[in-house]
């Protein structure tokens, strides 16, 4: 009986955050895009229009004026003495990524299923790896996807709409 195969973990870092141009706010794509640290290959991972704000905010560090939820999520591990070792985005079941928390706190280690973006987004805000399973940065059906090549927003600009729309909120919750 041979022994069950143990997947490889690559380093990967948030190279990019885009999002297509369509005109319906609610149908429009975002992808994240995770890049091995010591080599090329990418993966791209589609994610919601929350999510890919949040992790746009992370890249460019920008301040908001409260917690988000990933830092809000990050304070309250902090609070119980527990902390992030690692995330890993395990595999791709039927379009959908999946990814784990590696946990460290005062019961022990455990892992944590968690979407890939959530994960992604709690890994910037505390600054530990992620990582890939050799396997999917291997497999072109999970690689080969080049339509988000033709999305025009970048994270830079998903951000400049957020302070906007900050801005704007507050102008009209502020008294004449």
């Amino acid at each position: 009986m041979s022994a069950p195969v143990v997947p490889e973990w690559v380093e990967v870092f948030v190279a990019e955050i885009r999002r297509g141009d369509v005109e319906d706010p609610l149908l429009r794509p975002h992808v994240m895009l995770l890049r091995e640290r010591e080599g090329k290959r990418t993966l791209r991972v589609w994610i919601g229009a929350a999510e890919a704000t949040a992790l746009a905010l992370s890249l460019e560090n920008a301040e908001m004026p409260r917690p988000m939820t990933d830092q809000f999520t990050a304070n309250l591990l902090t609070a119980t003495n527990t902390r992030v070792r690692e995330v890993r985005i395990t595999r791709l079941v039927e379009g959908t990524f999946y990814a784990v928390l590696i946990l460290e706190g005062p019961g022990g280690g455990s892992e944590v299923d968690a979407r890939p973006s959530d994960a992604v987004n709690l890994a910037m805000v505390t600054g530990v790896t992620i990582t890939v399973s050799a396997n999917m940065l291997d497999d072109m059906r999970v690689t080969g996807r080049t339509d988000w090549h033709s999305y025009p927003i970048t994270g830079p600009q998903l951000v400049g709409e957020v302070r906007r729309q900050h801005e704007e909120m507050t102008r009209h919750l502020e008294p004449s």
